[in-house]
């Protein structure tokens, strides 16, 4: 009987010392897990970081582009006046050469007139 009680002795410490490395390994393991979890913790507040520079960016682009379409309109409006005043000037310029004919025909008959005045006299 004493071999059986050394033995359930023997037997009880083994499942002691057994019951003591699982609940070591399971405090080990639950360790480790709330480890991820904060990880996962930091992770997903990066994330949140990232996201809303994503948005700013996204927004300050949206911004240029809407810069860029208004200055597009100005260069076409600018354009647009552009081409009327050289065509106002190329107008002006016609003008100009018909006043410098017209001086020169005034001229001519000027001078023919005052020609036949002095032929008169």
């Amino acid at each position: 009987m004493t071999g059986e009680i050394e033995n359930a002795t023997r037997l009880m410490e083994t499942s002691s010392s057994e019951v003591n490395e699982s609940a070591d390994t399971i405090n080990k393991t639950l360790v480790a897990l709330q480890n991820i979890a904060n990880n996962t913790s930091e992770v997903a507040g990066s994330v949140s970081s990232v996201m809303q520079n994503v948005e700013n960016i996204s927004n300050a682009i949206n911004e240029l582009a809407s810069i860029a379409e208004e200055n597009a309109a100005a260069v076409e409006q600018v354009s647009a006046a552009t081409e009327q005043q050289t065509s106002a000037a190329e107008q002006l310029a016609g003008i100009a050469q018909q006043l410098a004919k017209s001086a020169e025909k005034l001229v001519m008959v000027a001078t023919r007139y005052d020609k036949k005045l002095s032929q008169h006299a």
